[in-house]
């Protein structure tokens, strides 16, 4: 009788903690609506599949005027986090560099400077492929930013 108690009431704490994790997952779902999975569906529209080295324009729309540093970080979080470099000294990482098409803008900071409606599309590099595609040496990883063509893109 006693071990039957005993593991009614671990059963029963193991619910009570179970509901308070997912109580605050759910609160988290609740204030952070990006997705989740790997496919959005869209009202009367095909879901928007999603690149992880990717954010496109139907994706960006999704945030209107909302600034390039705040959608990369609720999109693609990952694009954000530096990236580990063995040639760095102990836990040291180089910062996550942004480029406007070919140019250097500075850190992920730069992407406060931007806002989504004014890009087509938003490109992670890893610092090998960083190197080859925009000449950046010192082991960063790189967002890259490709502004909307006001003379050949549609709004």
């Amino acid at each position: 009788m006693r071990i039957s108690t005993t593991r009614s009431l671990i059963a029963g704490a193991a619910c009570v903690v179970s509901g308070g994790l997912l109580s605050s997952a759910h609160a988290q779902s609740m204030r952070d609506p990006a997705p989740a999975t790997q496919q959005q569906a869209t009202p009367d529209k095909k879901p928007i599949k999603q690149d992880r080295y990717k954010i496109t324009r139907e994706e960006l729309a999704e945030y209107g005027a909302s600034n390039l540093f705040d959608v990369v970080s609720r999109a693609r979080p990952q694009m954000m986090v530096p990236p580990m470099n063995g040639g760095m000294g102990a836990g040291m990482r180089p910062q996550v560099q942004v480029f406007l098409e070919g140019q250097a803008m500075g850190t992920s900071d730069a992407l406060k400077n931007y806002t989504a409606d004014r890009i087509k599309e938003v490109r992670y590099y890893k610092p090998s492929e960083a190197v080859v595609r925009l000449n950046v040496s010192d082991g960063a990883a790189v967002i890259q930013l490709i502004p909307v063509d006001a003379l050949h893109d549609k709004p």
